[in-house]
């Protein structure tokens, strides 16, 4: 396959896209001086819409394995972010809370972050961006049955 053919397969373009809006986030975040990373942006922010999560249904949620997880949310307690409070009859499990601190940042944050999807949009409208997502929950559905099936097999 000639280059050019394999940069327009659609896992190339993917891979590529998730790649530069992540860093084009970054520097968005780093001239905000919001001494936060868009891995932890991710995390924070689902904390803040789904508080009492476990560490296990945030990397569920995010598709990131168990121990980045742990370091996100080691990273974003030392930064006051967010706190770890112990699980309802389970003492191992621990629901994870923003701090009100993190709920600033979040709110603070939030309008910039509406900024940057809107511009790395633009161009597409409501029924283009209910297309793509629609496509990517998807080929996001077939990787876990794949998955699924997979382990089953093994």
């Amino acid at each position: 396959m000639t280059s050019s053919l394999k940069a327009r397969t659609p896992g190339y373009i993917i891979e590529r896209t998730a790649k530069r809006l992540k860093r084009a986030f970054q520097k968005t975040l780093a001239t905000l001086e919001a001494d936060i990373t868009v891995d932890q942006w991710v995390v924070l922010d689902l904390i803040q819409k789904q508080p009492g999560m476990s560490q296990q249904e945030i990397g569920v949620a995010t598709a990131k394995d168990r121990p980045t997880v742990t370091r996100i949310i080691d990273k974003l307690e030392v930064k006051q972010l967010v706190e770890r409070q112990p699980g309802d009859g389970d003492r191992r499990k621990f629901g994870i809370y923003p701090t009100a601190q993190g709920s600033d940042k979040v709110a603070q944050l939030m309008p910039k972050v509406e900024e940057f999807r809107l511009a790395h949009f633009e161009g597409l409208d409501d029924k283009d961006v209910q297309t793509l997502l629609r496509i990517m929950d998807k080929i996001n559905y077939n990787i876990s049955s794949l998955q699924s099936v997979d382990h089953a097999l093994s």
